[in-house]
């Protein structure tokens, strides 16, 4: 495999992890964005978000070893 070709695939696997990772902060402000914070049910649902960020960047954290 040349170095082009590498590089391009190292990039891609870069961009996919941190869209893993942020996905579910996203889904959860274009949630509140279009909702707007007005119960407690929205609250619940962005620290849901929040800790699945928190354990998918542990889990990405994990498979380096």
């Amino acid at each position: 495999m040349n170095k082009f070709v590498l590089v391009l695939l190292a990039i891609l696997g870069g961009m996919e992890t941190i869209f893993y990772i942020t996905s579910p902060i996203i889904l959860g402000a274009l949630w509140i964005t279009i909702s707007g914070i007005e119960s407690w049910a929205n609250y619940l649902l962005f620290g849901i978000c929040l800790v699945a960020t928190v354990f998918r960047s542990i889990k990405v954290g994990f498979l380096k070893n």
